[in-house]
């Protein structure tokens, strides 16, 4: 009978994190979607809390063509600081979609896949969609055009003198604030 309280109180305290850790899991913290007739595409980015860094990012990305959707987890840490990620139509209808120190992607619509794109891929005639990130006075994650919000990649360390070299060089800042 002493017992009792003590295994009843550890249940309620199992149900109790196991709530947490479910919540953080099942429904993103920030989500924000864009349709973007241009690409004829819609982009949907989800910031989920996390609870290892060295386990995952807690960024997703979901991309919807005419030809297939694809969603798939984005690197990246500290989304809460690291929010912004930018949209480009590159000359033959794929999507880029470079985000803070360098975890860039490129999206084939006929292929249906995403792919890790080197910094150093050529970014010659790619053209600014927008970018994701936090703003207004709610500080709500947000899409916003390229009559918005001007283009920038943070980079969050001092440039070592190869930011130049890298796709989209001359817009790689240290921060975008």
């Amino acid at each position: 009978m002493l017992i009792a309280p003590f295994a009843l109180a550890g249940l309620l305290l199992s149900g109790l994190l196991a709530y947490f850790y479910a919540s953080t899991k099942l429904s993103p913290a920030y989500v924000s979607s864009a349709s973007i007739p241009a690409l004829k595409a819609t982009i949907k980015l989800e910031f989920y809390r996390i609870w290892d860094v060295a386990e995952e990012s807690g960024r997703f990305l979901t991309i919807s063509a005419p030809t297939g959707s694809f969603r798939g987890e984005i690197s990246g840490f500290d989304w809460s600081h690291n929010a912004r990620t930018s949209v480009y139509q590159t000359p033959d209808h794929k999507i880029a979609v470079l985000g803070p120190m360098e975890s860039d992607y490129l999206f084939d619509p006929e292929m249906v896949e995403l792919k890790e794109l080197s910094s150093y891929a050529s970014s010659l005639h790619w053209s600014y969609v927008g970018a994701f990130d936090f703003g207004g006075a709610d500080h709500r994650l947000s899409f916003f055009p390229a009559s918005q919000q001007s283009e920038c990649i943070p980079m969050r360390t001092s440039d070592d003198g190869n930011w130049r070299k890298m796709s989209r060089g001359e817009y790689r800042k240290e921060n975008c604030y």
